[in-house]
């Protein structure tokens, strides 16, 4: 395989980071070093990419920026191996409690606090692939949401604003997905009524 370098907008949308955040993370940290093709424009090679992907999942499980920096490769990916899901075949509710999972994303919609539920998916994109997510969070969340509609226990535009945050979200992990395997194109319908 060719030593390949890639431009600063690929490895973003590869890693799941934005220009800026790997610009930052390059000064402040120092996890890549890429190099400047002629025009002084940075490249990255496909091991600065792994390593900002995998940056990039752990950080949105909540741990640090500043001590994951610190961590040597080998043990970063170590760390990476062991908690977030990369085998299809892990039980995802061995990783995460679907029902207190429901529970926490309606408070916080009870008190419109969107940046939590949108954090929220950020932590179950990275541990979860898409039909998990669908099948132990949202339908239940779903579920759960008419029932509180119906009760008046929720407001529409608080439902208008989940729905927003839910779809902003699993069009990006959809996107993700499909962008990240190898096989050929599939479908998801998710369909909900409210």
């Amino acid at each position: 395989m060719t030593d390949q370098h890639f431009s600063i907008q690929f490895a973003a949308l590869q890693s799941n980071l934005s220009v800026h955040t790997i610009r930052a993370w390059e000064k402040r940290y120092q996890v890549v070093t890429p190099q400047r093709d002629n025009s002084g424009r940075r490249q990255y090679s496909r091991d600065e990419i792994k390593k900002l992907k995998t940056l990039s999942e752990l950080t949105k499980l909540g741990n640090p920026i500043s001590e994951m920096a610190k961590l040597e490769s080998p043990d970063l990916y170590s760390l990476h191996s062991e908690f977030v899901q990369t085998d299809t075949k892990k039980n995802f509710s061995d990783l995460i409690n679907p029902d207190l999972t429901v529970q926490n994303l309606i408070l916080a919609l009870n008190s419109y606090k969107l940046d939590i539920i949108s954090h929220e998916f950020e932590k179950l994109k990275t541990i979860a692939g898409p039909k998990s997510l669908v099948l132990q969070v949202l339908t239940p969340l779903i579920k759960e949401i008419k029932l509180k509609l119906s009760n008046n226990e929720l407001t529409r535009s608080q439902v208008k604003a989940l729905v927003s945050v839910i779809k902003f979200h699993m069009g990006h992990s959809l996107y993700q997905h499909i962008c990240s395997t190898n096989c050929s194109p599939f479908s998801f319908v998710i369909a909900t009524q409210m």
